[in-house]
């Protein structure tokens, strides 16, 4: 699921319930009345960070005040929400957890937790609070979808139609739960026919009667990727990625790639069989790029552009396979602007050049600057709204922005 939507799928968020007025206390306690009071008018005007220091010297004060530990929670809400809209997963889970210590019957901080979690790629952690979310809502119809969103991203298709029906029962009209229960239901007749093969961090899942043991040889191309590319980006996330091998048309249909794709991700791994040798230098390749945007999609949380991402996964596929010019084929270098967004929006003439023209670019960067600079640019997009603003912090050193790279970068390869 897009990250832009997760935060829709609690609609019950962040109430805003404070409290000014306490229960009786003793005459001599004004000043915890009015560290309250000033923390409240501060949450109001969205301040919560200078709200909090002031609620937990009242609680100090009253630590069994429910007013003032109603309106503390309410505070590690506010603040563990931005946390986790600005993709800050760590810094979310740890504001939800000092939440629950005021609320611990409020399903909200499960129920967002269980996100941070899942984003975070704990699935396990995810799907406990998610479950005990639901305990304390009586299964309220949004948290099931979440939890029917973690299934689905495990490869876990018949528990995620389980919860996903129960959600569409008590909550018809959602179009999230509709479309992702459509979507279930057209996958899982195709999987049910593959045979799957497990390891390590991976799940693959094929037809065997297109390769015999095609899952096999994935499987340890996929773990030599796991070591090569977690050294190279400095991680190696502890999560199950599933990876799907279709035959070609089936791969088309259930992603809806255009047909010079060779490989998607979308929190599983999808590829199609045709034209795939086993043990091939073209699969290693597909098998390197894909893996290359499962660390990044997680490194970089969903903020990156297509360019740095594609680049990025050309520079992990290339060692081992590049696509051999076309006879006659000009390679013409497109604008920058056009290289933010997915190359599905391109003419199919042009796809070849943005991904050699994002390739040029991420070696230009590690040769110029180093890999770990560029791993740092990958997590500081994760963390910026603008990549402009990323760029400029971790280049600093070098005196350079984004446009001076672009700039620089067009001016070295004009020169060749």
């Amino acid at each position: 699921m897009a990250f832009s939507s997760v935060l829709r799928t609690v609609r019950w968020a962040v109430r805003g319930f404070l409290m000014v007025g306490l229960s009786v206390i003793s005459a001599y306690s004004y000043s915890p009345i009015e560290l309250n009071a000033k923390a409240v008018a501060l949450m109001k005007q969205g301040l919560c960070e200078e709200a909090l220091p002031q609620l937990l010297e009242a609680s100090r004060a009253l630590p069994y005040e429910p007013v003032i530990r109603r309106n503390l929670a309410e505070c590690y809400l506010m603040l563990g929400v931005r946390k986790l809209q600005s993709r800050d997963f760590e810094e979310a889970i740890d504001l939800f957890q000092e939440g629950k210590g005021y609320a611990d019957k409020d399903a909200r901080f499960w129920a967002f937790s269980g996100i941070a979690f899942m984003h975070k790629g704990d699935t396990g952690a995810a799907e406990v609070e998610f479950n005990e979310a639901l305990a304390l809502t009586d299964d309220a119809p949004d948290i099931l979808y979440q939890l029917g969103e973690l299934y689905y991203s495990q490869g876990e298709l018949h528990r995620a139609r389980q919860v996903l029906e129960e959600a569409f029962g008590a909550q018809p009209e959602d179009l999230r739960i509709v479309r992702l229960l459509e979507k279930v239901n057209r996958e899982l007749p195709v999987e049910e026919q593959m045979s799957s093969t497990r390891g390590g961090n991976f799940v693959i899942s094929c037809d065997e009667e297109l390769h015999p043991k095609l899952g096999s040889e994935i499987l340890e191309i996929l773990e030599a990727a796991y070591n090569d590319l977690g050294s190279e980006f400095g991680f190696y996330p502890e999560i199950l990625i599933p990876v799907l091998v279709y035959p070609h048309q089936t791969y088309g249909d259930l992603t809806g790639a255009p047909g010079w794709s060779a490989g998607v991700y979308d929190g599983k791994i999808r590829i199609p069989a045709g034209g795939i040798d086993r043990g091939s230098a073209l699969l290693k390749s597909i098998l390197y790029h894909e893996y290359s945007h499962v660390l990044v999609g997680y490194l970089a949380r969903g903020r990156i552009p297509f360019w740095l991402n594609e680049g990025l996964a050309e520079v992990a596929g290339r060692r081992f396979f590049s696509p051999p010019p076309e006879e006659d084929e000009k390679l013409t270098f497109l604008l920058w602007t056009d290289l933010e967004d997915s190359f599905e929006k391109l003419e199919s003439g042009q796809v070849r050049s943005a991904y050699y023209q994002s390739y040029l670019m991420v070696t230009y960067l590690i040769e110029h600057f180093g890999r770990y600079k560029l791993n740092e640019l990958v997590v500081a997009a994760g963390r910026e709204t603008d990549f402009s603003k990323a760029v400029a912090d971790v280049y600093a050193d070098f005196k350079v922005d984004y446009k001076t790279l672009q700039d620089e970068w067009s001016a070295h390869f004009q020169g060749r």
